[in-house]
């Protein structure tokens, strides 16, 4: 797979696919439009954080999420503004 930089003069696939592993301290973040895996990286534990990213690198894009469905991951999307 290959994995390329954001760069605003590139044009993005109109669907974003994000991967989420959940964790106490930090989430493990993995973004792929179509075939091309993004970037992926941790951060923070924090939706806005996640949110804000997506939206400045990915503007206009559908943002599509899987994350683990344990206890902890649902609040996650819901508080992400994913829609």
């Amino acid at each position: 797979m290959k994995v390329l930089q954001v760069r605003q003069k590139d044009k993005l696939p109109e669907n974003i696919y994000v991967g989420i592993d959940v964790h106490k301290k930090s989430w493990s973040v993995s973004i792929m439009g179509g075939d091309v895996e993004f970037k992926s990286f941790s951060q923070p534990p924090e939706p806005t954080v996640l949110s804000n990213y997506l939206h400045k690198n990915f503007p206009g894009a559908r943002y599509q999420s899987a994350y683990e469905s344990g206890f902890s991951g649902f609040w996650a999307h819901h508080q992400s503004h994913f829609s």
